[in-house]
């Protein structure tokens, strides 16, 4: 009896796990659906947030690490 409670209790922790993995690859895959569709947007704001406007010392534009 005490193997099928451990089992039963296992399974039940699993599963909402599970469910939280399936909404998660559900979000990824929506995520990437709406960033090819929105490409010149998201393209513009990357490019914003990897491109600092502040010159440097040399006068160049500062390129924020990755």
């Amino acid at each position: 009896m005490r193997h099928f409670v451990g089992t039963l209790t296992v399974l039940l922790l699993l599963l909402p796990m599970g469910a939280l993995v399936l909404a998660a690859e559900r979000v990824g895959r929506a995520s990437d659906v709406a960033r090819k569709a929105f490409w010149p947007v998201w393209t513009s704001a990357h490019l914003f947030q990897t491109v600092r406007l502040l010159p440097g010392r040399s006068g160049k534009p500062v390129f924020a690490n990755p």
